[in-house]
């Protein structure tokens, strides 16, 4: 084995990752054959030991995924389909995902096993990068969220991510049953994740069902807790969340710059400058954003995404 290293914005980095499909979960790992074929693919920062298992998994069985793909079509097998299912998620070819996981279910060997929440992810994150429309992804929310086998955590994480996706597509009106359901699933819960939950999705159903912005922006800080205006990390919390749903934003942009004045030298430090950047941005402040974004990248000069950020206020700003 020889161990090659690419960075995706530089030389040949660019081509091999548009090629081998790296995305933006940053380190990934392929394992390929002599031809350039892959074999395996795991990504994110590991210590040694899940790098030797994850390394030693892949040298387990060197057939590439062409191959399998050759394979499973001439004898369609439950492991393979799985195998390529979870391969394709993870370069993020949702719908050839969505394909294996369907032959996968049908040809699952144990009747318990279900795949209906790898399905909808992939449904729903192909929705979100514009594959298909929103509306595709109803069916397979509708069977998990209010299906005879419901599962109550997916349940859940369904209505999460519905609110997610309909805020990002403009498609708030049409997950109000989602919203509902995941508010009354967490409404008794005891541990801290789902009563979380429930604050966030009663938020999000003032903010896009009854459009009461104003109450949305109390419960919001509310949930925060009485302290949350002594917390400099709080208010990098609100004002991202302010950010990310487009409200309450000259306020969201004083409080992300004063957090920025609290935050420790890093890269903490640098995704906070990177929201004021982006505040500004969004209320046409483009000189403030590319001053932000530059102090971003001085905190965090390998995170690519704040070059990146800066190059789009600049081409904004000489456009104007």
């Amino acid at each position: 084995m020889v161990h090659i290293t690419f960075n995706v914005q530089e030389g040949e980095g660019p081509d091999l990752s548009e090629e081998y499909k790296v995305g933006h979960t940053y380190p990934v790992f392929i394992l390929t054959d002599s031809e350039g074929e892959i074999i395996y693919r795991w990504t994110g920062y590991t210590g040694v030991r899940p790098f030797i298992t994850s390394l030693n998994k892949a040298l387990s069985d060197l057939t590439t995924v062409k191959d399998r793909i050759a394979q499973f079509e001439a004898s369609p097998s439950f492991g393979v389909a799985v195998m390529l299912a979870n391969y394709f998620s993870d370069t993020g070819e949702h719908l050839e995902a969505i394909d294996f996981f369907h032959r996968a279910d049908a040809l699952k060997p144990n009747p318990t096993i279900d795949y209906s929440y790898n399905i909808f992810s992939n449904t729903a994150n192909a929705a979100w990068k514009g594959m298909i429309p929103f509306e595709d992804v109803l069916p397979i929310a509708d069977t998990i969220v209010f299906g005879g086998r419901k599962n109550r955590n997916n349940a859940i994480k369904v209505a999460r991510v519905m609110s997610r996706l309909a805020r990002k597509l403009e498609k708030e009106g049409q997950v109000k049953k989602y919203l509902q359901a995941g508010i009354d699933l967490t409404a008794n819960a005891r541990d801290e994740k789902n009563k979380n939950t429930h604050n966030a999705l009663k938020v999000e159903y003032m903010l896009q069902i009854e459009h009461d912005t104003v109450k949305a922006i109390a419960a919001q800080k509310s949930s925060l807790g009485p302290d949350w205006l002594r917390n400099p990390e709080k208010f990098y919390t609100f004002a991202k969340w302010c950010l990310e749903r487009r409200v309450n934003l000259p306020e969201a942009e004083y409080l992300a710059r004063q957090a920025a004045k609290y935050a420790q030298e890093g890269d903490f430090k640098a995704q906070v400058y990177n929201t004021v950047a982006e505040l500004c941005y969004v209320q046409g402040k483009l000189a403030e954003a590319v001053e932000f974004a530059d102090l971003a990248i001085g905190q965090d000069p390998g995170n690519t995404n704040y070059q990146d950020n800066q190059d789009r206020y600049l081409e904004e700003w000489e456009k104007r």
